[in-house]
């Protein structure tokens, strides 16, 4: 209300996004436990949060403006977890800050746990690209610190 933007307290699903047929319960559970979640309430951001650029619907948006407000909240996590586990200068916090939310962590995680098998899209190249990723960071057998994935 300081800034004169007000949004909406609870936004309704639309009757096309809030069928559970379009998510499989396969990724679901992948979801949930990946999360740390008992069961995810709105499987149409599910649906949105795994649906690339390239495969646009009518119905179901791009996941660019959940990435969106997610980097700022996963930010701000990671900034709130940085800051009470070390006492060091801002630059050391920014360097850690930086290194948990960046694409290759994230990418990492999401290899790691299956979720990139899932992506709806429309790019032929994407299918080998994941699977080349994959299969690097299986080969490394490491993850980008040098530890087990």
């Amino acid at each position: 209300e300081e800034l004169g933007i007000s949004l909406p307290q609870k936004i309704e699903p639309s009757p096309i996004q809030s069928e559970d047929s379009f998510v499989s319960g396969d990724l679901i559970a992948l979801a949930d436990n990946f999360l740390g979640t008992r069961k995810i309430q709105r499987t149409e951001l599910l649906r949105e949060a795994i649906t690339h650029p390239s495969s646009i619907h009518s119905d179901v948006p791009c996941y660019q403006r959940l990435e969106w407000i997610g980097d700022a909240v996963l930010c701000l996590a990671a900034r709130e977890w940085v800051f009470k586990q070390y006492t060091l200068p801002v630059k050391d916090l920014v360097a850690l800050e930086t290194i948990l939310v960046c694409n290759e962590t994230l990418a990492l995680l999401g290899c790691a746990a299956g979720i990139h098998k899932h992506i709806e899209h429309c790019d032929t190249s994407m299918p080998s690209r994941l699977e080349n990723y994959e299969f690097q960071m299986k080969d490394m057998q490491q993850g980008l610190w040098g530890t087990d994935p």
